[in-house]
């Protein structure tokens, strides 16, 4: 397979990592310091990580297509696991965020 290919695909898995340890990384903050603008600050991140996703996804299915059937990459359908994830983190940061308004 392409390095290239192989490169995009290991960014594609470091991002799930990221992406699925968004609030995870927020609650390691304490509670006293998670506020409107850090969970803000964690949803602007995490669109970022998940925009950086779906371009790289396009890549490897328009430039490395016929590597890819070959990938767990595909076989385990990683990419619905990792949108499972983004809308898992994105729900909680954004319940989190409506309570603290709530709160203010």
């Amino acid at each position: 397979m392409e390095l290239k290919c192989e490169g995009l695909l290991q960014e594609q898995r470091d991002l799930y990592g990221r992406i699925s340890r968004v609030v995870e990384n927020l609650r390691k903050l304490g509670q006293a310091n998670i506020t409107q603008g850090a969970v803000q600050s964690r949803l602007t991140l995490l669109d970022k990580y998940w925009s950086r996703f779906e371009e790289q996804h396009t890549i490897l299915r328009t430039e490395h297509k016929d590597a890819l059937k070959q990938q767990d990459y595909t076989k385990s359908d990683f990419v619905s696991k990792v949108e499972e994830a983004y809308q898992d983190q994105k729900s909680t940061l954004l319940d989190l965020a409506a309570r603290l308004s709530k709160q203010s």
